[in-house]
């Protein structure tokens, strides 16, 4: 079902593998992209329950005032999410972020059923675990795809502030799924030159791009462009891992003066070779994400300039479509009797369409320029967490500029 606001998915499926995984009563089908792990339940047993109880990470936003119209909520820190918690609340639903580590010890011995996570990149969950246990799963992949190709467009515009040298931009987006096809497409209105790199989908035959993006093996990439960008997930096994898939080798192919940007997940480029190279003044690095979430290296901290504490998909649209998603998910295979009128109540008043939206690239400068003001006083706070929780949730505007 698809309700107004949403951007509609056509981001091409990546990187995919099939396996099929039988417990007692129902069928699993996992499915891994580039772009996302979910497992699909393909017989789900429809049970009639009384009041369903669930754990909901605190930082997600409406998701346990939406629940509460089922059973019980119970709201915690991420990291306060343990075995022991979900045992003691007999909860079936377990909603968490990136900072839960969903894992068969966290789960054995509970309730659960189901796992959601509000979160685009899947790599803190065991999907095997889940399914050998039998338990569902869902993320929202895309759901920040916006949001994080505006981050790399107000970094870009901070750092190349004269026109004329935008216009000699030629960005390599590394892995050409939801935020970087979106990223790609917003570049190319920007007047940039856009090189796509994305391995998995070329070789599927799936790499379907739009003409005005040429596609180039990595190490040329790397020679030719002058910002280059990741967007794919962390993946450290199979036949293409990208656990420091930008080596120190390719950083040095870099042209001098480039920018290297990763808000993706940390450890796709190799954070020591990259602060090397910023230390020297050769590349400018931009990260939002980081090899030891959410201990940053102290030389870290002080060499790269552009620094952001893991915010970079963090609006007001994403956040509520994850939200929003993880209760439809949930919904699917445990249909209980829910107020279809409070949903839409909460679509217009949160899911609005913003396509008559006309922006200028004038006025889409300035409103980067409050982004990027935003971005600085998060950078400021001490400690990853608090930071992450001071920031103020922002409205996407590249996406309604792009429509424009």
């Amino acid at each position: 079902m698809e309700y107004e606001g949403h951007v509609r998915a056509r981001d091409p499926v990546e990187w995919t593998s099939l396996r099929r995984h039988v417990s007692p009563g129902r069928q699993l089908c996992s499915v891994r992209t580039w772009d996302s792990w979910y497992v699909n339940n393909d017989h789900a047993t429809h049970r009639k329950m009384s009041a369903a109880r669930f754990v909901v990470d605190e930082q997600i936003p409406h998701l346990a005032e939406w629940l509460g119209k089922l059973g019980t909520v119970q709201t915690v820190s991420g990291r306060a999410i343990t075995n022991e918690l979900l045992r003691s609340t007999g909860a079936e639903a377990l909603f968490v972020r990136s900072i839960t580590h969903v894992d068969r010890a966290l789960l054995d011995g509970t309730n659960i059923t189901f796992v959601g996570s509000a979160t685009s990149g899947t790599d803190h969950v065991d999907l095997d675990a889940l399914a050998e246990l039998g338990i569902r799963f869902a993320s929202a992949p895309g759901s920040n795809a916006w949001a994080v190709a505006e981050y790399v467009v107000a970094m870009i515009f901070d750092i190349i502030k004269d026109d004329e040298a935008r216009r000699d931009i030629r960005i390599g987006i590394i892995g050409y799924g939801h935020v970087g096809s979106r990223l790609a497409l917003a570049a190319h209105k920007l007047g940039f030159d856009v090189v796509i790199n994305d391995p998995p989908l070329e070789e599927a035959g799936l790499l379907d791009a739009p003409s005005f993006c040429r596609v180039l093996d990595l190490p040329t990439l790397c020679e030719t462009c002058n910002i280059v960008t990741v967007h794919t997930p962390l993946i450290t096994t199979g036949p293409h891992p990208t656990y420091h898939l930008i080596t120190a080798d390719l950083l040095a192919r870099i042209p001098d003066g480039a920018i290297v940007i990763n808000a993706a997940r940390g450890g796709i480029i190799d954070e020591r070779a990259l602060v090397s190279e910023q230390r020297s003044g050769r590349l400018t690095a931009v990260l939002d994400v980081f090899e030891d979430e959410p201990n940053i290296h102290p030389e870290t901290l002080n060499v790269v300039k552009h620094i952001t504490p893991h915010i970079a998909g963090y609006s007001l649209e994403a956040k509520n479509h994850a939200s929003w998603k993880m209760l439809e998910d949930y919904l699917k295979d445990y249909p209980r009797d829910y107020p279809r009128d409070y949903l839409e109540d909460y679509r217009e008043d949160y899911l609005e369409d913003y396509s008559k939206v006309d922006l200028r690239e004038a006025q889409l400068k300035d409103l980067l320029a409050d982004l990027l003001a935003d971005l600085r006083g998060a950078a400021g706070v001490a400690g990853f967490e608090e930071a992450r929780k001071a920031y103020r949730l922002r409205h996407e505007v590249l996406r309604h500029w792009v429509y424009s």
